[in-house]
């Protein structure tokens, strides 16, 4: 299974763009990195971001190094 295409172009677009990583690393709900992406063009469900966030493993996502229990808690509290 492969993430879908929208959220892969969202993560190759914060590659470049230290502003939004910072943006990303200070969300403290999904929904919020939902609407920056959005903001930047792409769209993509809290659906698809909760199942792909452990692979999503850059020091910018608010759940990286954090652990499951945090990371499971991060996308319950929307």
């Amino acid at each position: 299974m492969r993430p879908p295409e929208s959220l892969i172009c969202f993560c190759k677009h914060l590659e470049d763009n230290d502003s939004l990583k910072e943006q990303i690393a200070k969300a403290s709900n999904p929904s919020q990195i939902i609407e920056l992406a959005k903001s930047n063009g792409f769209v993509i469900t809290f659906e698809e971001l909760r199942i792909w966030s452990r692979e999503l493993k850059a020091p910018y996502f608010p759940w990286a190094e954090m652990g499951h229990e945090w990371r499971r808690k991060f996308f319950t509290l929307t």
